[in-house]
């Protein structure tokens, strides 16, 4: 919602109107205690912005400071829990509320009512450190796309490379430990190991998994335990649609990819645009994960789900 603030963002007053009075109604509910609105990692993508400090005070007022964890963490969390299960031989993977949220959201959204406030602070990033994280973007959207038409080209479906996808963890693993045995004992090749799959391993390791080691790990990642876990899953499904569709990719793609990934096992509601709403709907994720999910296009649905939660006075 923080895009009708963004400058580059071109709407008709009628859709700036209804976008403000959906802000407020957001805002009402989340006052009633009624509904929850957290931020997710979406500032990455406002950081440059003109008006960033505008957008960042938004994020704040709708979500009362209440946050995802980092998407990093979030899956590492998910890693932690399906090793854990693996190694105990259960069958089902318990992820709990701190696999999301570092504090329970819900205590929190209600302490801040019962304050009447919530402390927000905003540190805009370096800008050395802001130019960086845009010209990664963009070499991201470049590499994207190649991709993406290159795999057209060979006439590769979804199917494919969804299991392509599935199977990534391990496809990683085993290529840096092949690499590591063909630099006979260079550091190099053992230190970049080490730098993505240290802290699985070290978990790996303390949790008693067997056999120990990166061995251990590759039998892991070629579970069931570890190739259902609900955000690289569905990060592999909606990956697997846009790198295989017919449309060319748009910048913003690969991190609202990444933040629906987040969101949708545990939203009931979610905005996205048109076009990753209609990749969330093909692939039936949100039937999936029982979320509903809106384009701007259908603002007035989204009215019409939450207005009736409304405490009237």
């Amino acid at each position: 919602m923080a895009k009708l603030l963004d400058g580059g963002v071109s709407r008709t007053e009628k859709e700036v109107r209804r976008l403000q009075q959906l802000q407020s109604l957001v805002l009402e509910l989340g006052r009633q205690g009624r509904l929850l609105c957290p931020q997710a990692d979406q500032w990455e993508e406002y950081e440059n912005a003109k008006v960033a400090n505008l957008i960042a005070k938004k994020f704040a007022q709708l979500s009362f400071g209440i946050r995802f964890c980092h998407r990093y963490e979030v899956v590492n969390s998910q890693m932690q829990h399906a090793m854990l299960a693996f190694i105990e031989g259960r069958g089902e993977i318990e992820l709990p509320q701190a696999t999301f949220f570092d504090r329970d959201p819900v205590a929190k959204l209600q302490a801040a009512i019962d304050r009447g406030l919530f402390v927000y602070a905003f540190q805009k990033s370096p800008a050395e450190l802001t130019r960086g994280r845009a010209a990664a973007k963009s070499a991201t959207v470049s590499d994207t796309e190649k991709l993406r038409q290159q795999l057209v080209r060979e006439g590769r479906t979804f199917e494919q490379q969804l299991v392509e996808e599935i199977q990534t963890e391990l496809q990683v693993l085993e290529y840096r430990i092949a690499q590591v045995r063909e630099a006979q004992g260079q550091p190099e090749a053992q230190l970049n190991l080490l730098r993505i799959y240290g802290a699985h391993r070290a978990f790996w390791d303390r949790a008693g998994g067997r056999p120990p080691g990166f061995e251990g790990l590759r039998t892991f990642y070629g579970s069931a335990h570890c190739q259902c876990l609900p955000t690289p899953l569905i990060r592999g499904h909606l990956w697997s649609d846009l790198v295989t569709g017919s449309e060319p990719v748009q910048m913003g793609d690969v991190m609202d990819i990444d933040m629906l990934s987040v969101a949708l096992p545990v939203a009931q509601f979610v905005v996205a645009d048109a076009r990753m709403r209609e990749r969330i709907v093909r692939r039936r994720l949100d039937k999936q994960w029982g979320a509903k999910v809106y384009s701007m296009k259908m603002i007035e649905e989204l009215f019409a789900e939450l207005e009736p939660l409304l405490k009237k006075e």
